[in-house]
């Protein structure tokens, strides 16, 4: 690699990260700027350039140094990544459709953490919980429309001040230590709705701001919710908050994506109730030792 510019991740990288991720239909949540720039600190993202070509280099929740590659892998060539990988990194986040490139090269291995994988369910299950295995779900959300008056809007960042009280109140609720949170990029999101182009819902029940939804169009097909936030004393507050996107979303939507667990039990439990339709593993890559 002979990195001509090596910079921290700034807002400023925005549209040209946006113009070269639109060449992958992305399925993943981790090309998504707004994902990037907000969670830029946990995984200490810097933007590298290698003549023509663009990385991310980053660093795994579980502490493994990778690059993220904004070039598809075909373009790149398998002699030139494994050059990266002689290098002692990994390519990450990788798609099992672009794991064939590497066929019959008994130098590489790849896997995957589950805790990275997404949570992918089609938009029109979340939108009628069908069938006995969700019936609970339609009970739920039966309970939290016929115990409070409520009311759904499209989200806009007039309702800043509206959501941030909620995530103040999900937050004391949730008990838990701030670093254990996504709080400060779940407030930096909100704070600067405008430089992402962030969209959802926001919810009210008895007249007070009860719950809101934040995502984007990942790609042609696919909504990823990067923040949900809810009120849980209001009685199936998350299971009306989906139902009310996935019903509010343009048709051309056939999936949401849940993103990761992150290995954390609670979300695993709470995403795997809506019965995901299927798993999104992210592969590592890297030379045999």
């Amino acid at each position: 690699m002979n990195i001509t510019e090596e910079k921290k991740l700034e807002l400023v990288h925005r549209s040209e990260i946006d113009k070269l991720v639109k060449i992958f239909n992305p399925v993943f949540s981790e090309y998504a700027f707004s994902n990037l720039y907000l969670f830029r600190r946990e995984h200490d993202y810097t933007i590298i350039r290698d003549r023509d070509f663009v990385f991310l280099q980053g660093i795994t929740y579980d502490s493994m140094p990778y690059l993220m590659p904004l070039t598809p892998l075909g373009e790149l060539g398998v002699p030139y990544l494994k050059g990266l990988m002689a290098m002692g990194i990994s390519l990450f986040p990788i798609s099992e459709k672009d794991l064939h490139i590497f066929d019959h090269d008994d130098d590489i291995e790849f896997s995957y953490n589950i805790d990275d994988s997404d949570y992918v369910y089609t938009r029109e299950k979340i939108a009628t919980y069908p069938g006995r295995n969700l019936s609970k779900k339609r009970n739920l959300m039966k309970q939290y429309r016929t115990l409070y008056q409520y009311e759904d809007k499209e989200y806009s960042c007039t309702h800043a001040a509206d959501a941030l009280a909620v995530l103040d109140k999900w937050f004391e609720i949730g008990g838990l230590p701030l670093a254990d949170t996504d709080y400060v990029a779940c407030a930096e999101a909100i704070n600067h709705c405008a430089d992402f182009g962030l969209t959802g819902r926001i919810f009210y029940a008895e007249g007070e701001p009860s719950g809101f939804l934040l995502g984007e169009g990942l790609n042609e097909n696919t909504f990823v919710i990067h923040f949900a936030k809810g009120v849980t004393s209001y009685k199936g507050i998350y299971v009306h908050m989906y139902n009310s996107l996935a019903n509010a979303l343009p048709t051309q939507y056939t999936y949401l994506n849940f993103e990761q667990d992150l290995g954390k039990e609670s979300l695993r439990q709470a995403k795997s109730t809506y019965i995901t339709d299927f798993m999104l593993h992210k592969y590592r890559v890297s030379l045999k030792k």
